[in-house]
């Protein structure tokens, strides 16, 4: 007797300017591994050129690799996919995946699940336009969403449990519609982890159970970043910053301050590295807040704690956790 396994079969593939329209439909078992050294298609789904998919009422698992793989190869190419009331789980790599090529991705998921796959829930690399909304990453073996050199940003009403690293990481230098009403819980880093360029005026919401886990954050000429009460800003390593060439707000009351401070501090925004008591905060968690060039830093109610990280001062001869 035999029984169904990941890879029994190859693709289902949409190319050039193919559409694939699927409703109520179960893809299981593909994305068989050996093939993709051949056409270089790593999914049970493809979605590639300018193709798109618009799947609704979908199941796309346990594929050998990817469930859903999106190849823009050109630079002339914009590959699509449409993700409604859906299921992507059980794959043996990513859920979603966008491969790092010429082209460009537009990613649309709403009132899915996303879950229990075995790299990242959704990795998107280059991607013009990702809308995501009211919809469950759990169970994740990285990250529930990886979105990485984007343009534009709609991350909201969705909630990341369980997942083995952020529940999402989002580097991007264009604009985001929103990223509110998001929560979250049992993350690795249970926290929104950002890497943002941004040149133009752009505030951060709070989502209570999600703080901002920050990498790198530069606030260039012409730009704005403003923050509301009770926001908490955690960052990431020891290297972490935010530079600022045009202007910080935090808008901080006595009753809500806002907060930058260490990734280990569990006093503000919960246990955001997951680790219990395991690790506490220290001098030098992280590196500085720094306004240069013609930077405003107007901070109201704010603490800034665990900063100053002195390993950093030798190459950039900044040895404050506040440099003006």
């Amino acid at each position: 007797a035999s029984t169904p396994g990941r890879g029994d079969w190859d693709e289902i593939k949409g190319y050039v300017s193919g559409e694939l329209l699927l409703e109520h439909t179960v893809v299981r078992y593909g994305g068989n591994a050996s093939h993709s050294s051949t056409d270089y298609d790593d999914g049970a789904l493809v979605v590639k050129d300018n193709a798109q998919a618009d799947l609704r009422y979908v199941t796309v698992s346990e594929s050998d690799q990817q469930g859903i793989e999106m190849q823009a190869d050109d630079a002339t190419d914009t590959a699509a996919v449409t993700l409604t009331h859906s299921i992507v789980e059980d794959n043996d790599l990513h859920g979603i995946y966008s491969k790092n090529q010429s082209g460009q991705y537009i990613v649309h998921i709403a009132d899915s699940t996303i879950r229990d796959n075995g790299s990242n829930g959704v990795y998107l690399q280059d991607s013009l336009d990702t809308v995501v909304t009211d919809t469950v990453f759990d169970g994740n073996g990285l990250q529930g969403l990886y979105c990485n050199g984007a343009d534009g940003i709609t991350l909201s009403g969705n909630t990341f449990t369980d997942n083995g690293g952020s529940a999402a990481q989002l580097s991007f230098s264009g604009i985001y519609t929103s990223l509110s009403d998001n929560q979250g819980s049992g993350n690795g880093i249970n926290g929104i982890k950002i890497s943002a360029s941004v040149s133009h005026d752009m505030s951060l919401p709070v989502n209570p159970t999600l703080p901002w886990v920050v990498t790198s954050l530069s606030i260039n000429v012409g730009g704005s970043l403003t923050l509301p009460p009770a926001t908490v800003m955690k960052m990431a390593e020891d290297s972490s910053y935010i530079r600022v060439s045009g202007t910080l707000h935090a808008q901080g009351t006595v009753a809500e301050p806002v907060y930058f401070t260490s990734l280990r501090d569990d006093s503000v925004g919960g246990d955001t590295n997951g680790d219990g008591a395991a690790s506490t905060p220290g001098r030098g968690d992280w590196d500085e807040i720094k306004g240069y060039v013609s930077g405003e830093l107007l901070l109201e109610h704010t603490v800034v704690r665990y900063g100053g990280n002195a390993s950093h001062s030798s190459t950039d001869y900044d040895d404050g956790a506040l440099v003006v």
